[in-house]
């Protein structure tokens, strides 16, 4: 039984302590943080994906077909994201969030790859995959990205179970891709910032229409939970996936 003292002890020392935060140049794991006072800082590119209709999805099809389909949808947007050099670090029930390091172009751009070669995957009819999902629905989903400076630290109960903790990842560029992931859907499907466009490689932004260089992206603004307005840009461009 949980005594109230220690409840008591616990929290003041969470609350009170001064914490100790180091600059890192690398995503990290629980392994990599201790319990206590500790946190690690760095910048991210943050990539969240959110499967729609979940809840009808549950009701229509039984929750044995709907889980099958949750978990065949993960498998694609978890194999891309790896395939492209990123790091999963939470699955959502209805999707996931992705890292990758957020000062490097090549980086951000292979985040947004990674975005634009699942809409392929799912969305696009020559896409061989698209027509196992639409056997049994027709899917739609959101993907938010955006770069910042994110804090991480590890919560949870100190013991021999590793079922008992896990990395907070806290920053406003993370409640910002949840938050665009959220809300864009078809046909677009993909939302990032404009601070993620700004970093992202000529080919993520630029393709050939008609033998003419045209601008993949469309700008958008939507306004946050705050009320503020904030740029984004959209895109119904696809990346193949041979």
């Amino acid at each position: 039984m949980v005594h109230l003292n220690t409840l008591k002890n616990k929290i003041s020392s969470y609350l009170k302590e001064n914490y100790i935060i180091e600059s890192i140049d690398y995503i990290p794991t629980v392994s990599n943080l201790s319990y206590g006072n500790r946190g690690k800082i760095l910048d991210l590119c943050v990539f969240s994906i959110d499967l729609r209709d979940s809840t009808k999805m549950l009701k229509e099809l039984g929750r044995e077909k709907a889980g099958r389909i949750h978990k065949a949808f993960l498998y694609v947007v978890a194999e891309m994201v790896k395939d492209n050099g990123g790091k999963i670090r939470k699955y959502t029930g209805d999707g996931l969030l992705a890292f990758w390091i957020g000062n490097d172009k090549n980086k951000i751009s292979s985040a947004v790859k990674t975005a634009m070669q699942i809409k392929y995957l799912v969305t696009v009819d020559k896409s061989p995959i698209k027509e196992m999902f639409d056997e049994n629905i027709k899917l739609d989903f959101g993907i938010g990205i955006d770069i910042g400076e994110v804090y991480v630290f590890r919560a949870g109960i100190s013991s021999s179970y590793s079922d008992d903790s896990d990395l907070i990842f806290m920053g406003n560029c993370i409640n910002f891709a949840v938050f665009i992931s959220n809300n864009i859907g078809s046909p677009e499907h993909i939302e990032i910032s404009d601070s993620t466009y700004n970093m992202l490689n000529d080919n993520l932004i630029y393709s050939n229409k008609n033998d003419e260089k045209v601008n993949m992206w469309k700008s958008n603004e939507v306004e946050g939970k705050e009320g503020r307005k904030h740029k984004t840009k959209t895109i119904s461009w696809y990346w193949s996936v041979s």
